[in-house]
């Protein structure tokens, strides 16, 4: 199966529980058979490189900006390369090699706008071209090298010879061959995805239908066990049709691989296997077979909702150097349904009362309150404290206090953004922050501007005032709030009055500033660049001023991700010695090219390449120091303020009123969630 779109960043993880027990105790693994892999870097293949194939005990490549076909052997060796005819017209992007070594490969003509197929013969001599209106998103060939092609919409199959035999209707199809040479092709249906072979003979789809509702990226060629597997980003299964199900055969994870990263997946014979990764330019080619496990390591357990592509890479890399620890991760997302999107914090929950905790845990998908209130998470204080390398004053002063609560600090995050409030200096002030009331009188005094918020519409400025000021109106360790309070009343009135007349379509922000057609814009800084250019594209008038608030700052800390210790794991010090691996420098350099690093000393790097001047790296320092909290997003909370608000903003009933209602029902919440 050649695969022409992007790989989708779905972190989709399966744990295999072979050689652990209860808690991650170990047991005895003697005799037992696992999957294992050996790997070896490649440095022949070219960074621009992305489709991959095996075909004749050679891994063979595209590379579409210097046209040419690639193979080499399997261990990374021996490359060759076939010249494409240089035609700068074509942008080369899709192939496929047949069983005679035949090659088809095809591209977009940038002149016309139309899909371009050619076909070589195994030495290079064009045999064919042919053009198509739409585009080709996927190719393979059968037994026969008839050629198969997707569209958005069907099936296309064509002779050896590039003459079209027919075609057949299909929605988003995706295909591969088998290994007895037949074509399946993957379709999307009522019950889910739906697998069907292709009877060239009859043109037509053969009689067996096959249904999985689990969702994967890629369909590829099958041995003499299974007829074709499927892989999502961590787990590969194989379809058995003396069994008609589809068999787990392992996780990426389990065998020390990025599933993400993985670009060609391929069996070589029963429990043989081959997977090629590349990150950028760094290529690796694992094999990966089944043998009598090895001296088994402490397991770690890891729950989660979904993973990062790089916090896998941390967890593979730890996986393959650490002595005494290696990490499983539980996916909970997998019992999540589309009835009950929160079957899996259920699951998670239940686990945890009956005893089933896990060692480590994401804290995205959990309310990070009412498990510090239970005494669910360790205090990672003191793990900063006995260490030998980092200390608290490592970390940048408001990343830290961010993480941190009152209590303790219960979860490490490897970088952050600030979403904040600013406007121009000449207009808001030298005031650092201010209250709802302080807002008020702002807007108040600049009712000539048509505009106050930019870029948010009346139905977004209710909900970023209030999840920005949450901490206002929800005390997090008592579990009260006070959403009667005059401060929410006030808060509902403001939206009400700068809310009726919403923007139309986007401004830019700085632009709208500039000629005072605005007064506030929402600022996400991801890095030093994003303060500068809005400072530099406001001649220097910037002022961060921040959500409204009765103290601090009102910049607001968001963490993608962050990472918590059970209290009731085992293994305490094994789960510090990856959460640690978060904070190592060469990690979080790496990071400073997209989001701010949480260790100082990269934060200071990302300073320095960020070529801003010395004004307002201090002025950026100040903000950044200055933050004290998060945002805290809770969807069925937020559902309950909008919806009992849109009857005062309806004129139906008095903020008042609105306000007690809002009140009375995010209480029982608050109540029950605890």
């Amino acid at each position: 199966m050649k695969k022409y779109l992007s790989i989708l960043l779905i972190s989709v993880m399966i744990v295999s529980f072979v050689g652990c027990g209860k808690d991650g105790e170990e047991v005895s693994t003697e005799g037992e058979q696992s999957y294992q892999s050996s790997f070896k870097q490649v440095d022949i293949v070219p960074e621009n490189v992305s489709d991959f194939q095996l075909s004749n005990d050679r891994i063979w490549f595209l590379s579409g900006e210097e046209s040419f076909i690639g193979s080499m052997a399997i261990d990374g060796s021996d490359l060759k390369e076939i010249n494409l005819s240089k035609d700068d017209s074509i942008a080369y992007n899709i192939f496929d090699i047949a069983s005679d070594e035949s090659i088809t490969v095809g591209g977009i003509n940038n002149e016309t706008n139309i899909f371009t197929l050619v076909k070589l013969n195994k030495d290079g001599t064009e045999e064919f071209r042919t053009e198509f209106e739409n585009d080709i998103r996927y190719m393979s060939s059968d037994g026969e090298n008839n050629i198969y092609l997707t569209e958005e919409d069907k099936v296309i199959v064509l002779n050896p010879q590039g003459e079209k035999l027919f075609d057949l209707p299909a929605e988003r199809p995706r295909i591969s061959a088998d290994s007895q040479g037949n074509i399946w092709v993957s379709t999307f249906g009522d019950s889910g995805y739906e697998f069907k072979s292709i009877d060239v003979n009859n043109k037509d789809y053969g009689k067996e239908k096959i249904v999985s509702e689990e969702d994967f990226r890629n369909i590829v060629k099958g041995n003499d066990i299974y007829s074709f597997f499927i892989i999502s980003s961590d787990i590969v299964r194989g379809y058995n049709s003396n069994t008609n199900k589809f068999e787990d055969i392992f996780s990426f994870s389990d065998v020390d691989i990025v599933g993400n990263y993985v670009k060609l997946f391929a069996s070589l014979e029963e429990d043989k296997f081959i997977c090629l990764t590349k990150k950028g330019k760094d290529v690796e080619v694992a094999n990966i077979l089944k043998g009598e496990k090895g001296t088994e390591k402490t397991t770690l357990t890891l729950a989660s909702f979904v993973l990062m592509p790089h916090i896998e890479e941390r967890i593979v890399e730890f996986n393959r150097t650490n002595l005494d620890y290696r990490i499983e991760v539980l996916d909970y997302s997998k019992y999540n349904t589309p009835d009950d999107y929160s079957a899996g914090e259920t699951k998670l929950n239940t686990d945890i009362v009956a005893g089933n905790t896990p060692d480590i845990i994401e804290l995205g998908k959990t309310p990070l309150e009412v498990y510090t209130n239970k005494g669910l998470l360790e205090d990672l204080n003191k793990f900063l404290q006995s260490d030998e390398t980092i200390s608290k004053d490592d970390l940048v002063l408001g990343a830290f206090n961010a993480l941190s609560t009152e209590d303790g600090l219960y979860r490490l995050s490897p970088h952050f953004s600030v979403t904040t409030l600013y406007g121009k200096e000449s207009k808001i002030g030298d005031k650092t922050s201010w209250n709802l009331e302080g807002l008020q009188k702002f807007l108040d005094s600049n009712e000539d501007i048509v505009q106050p918020f930019i870029n948010m519409p009346p139905s977004q400025i209710l909900n970023s005032l209030t999840m920005y000021t949450m901490d206002q109106f929800v005390d997090a360790e008592s579990g009260e709030c006070s959403f009667d309070s005059p401060e929410f009343i006030t808060l509902l009135e403001l939206v009400k009055k700068f809310s009726e007349d919403g923007p139309v379509g986007y401004k830019e922000p700085n632009k709208e500033l500039l000629e005072n057609k605005g007064l506030l814009a929402t600022m996400y800084m991801g890095t030093a660049k994003h303060f500068a250019k809005a400072d530099n594209e406001l001649n220097g008038d910037l002022k961060i001023i921040g959500f409204p608030t009765e103290e601090g700052s009102g910049s607001v800390a968001d963490f993608q991700f962050s990472f918590g210790i059970f209290s009731d794991s085992k293994h305490k010090d094994g789960a510090w010695q990856f959460l640690r691996t978060l904070l190592e420098e060469d990690y979080q350099d790496n990071i400073a090219e997209f989001e701010t690093p949480v260790l100082l000393s990269s934060y200071n790097k990302m300073l320095d390449k960020a070529e801003i001047i010395e004004e307002q790296k201090e002025e950026y320092n100040k903000i950044i120091n200055a933050v004290t909290k998060t945002s805290s997003y809770d969807g069925t909370l937020m559902g309950i303020i909008s919806e009992e608000a849109n009857a005062f903003f309806e004129g139906e009933r008095s903020a008042e009123e609105v306000a007690e209602a809002i009140q009375s029902r995010a209480r029982i919440y608050i109540s029950e969630k605890r």
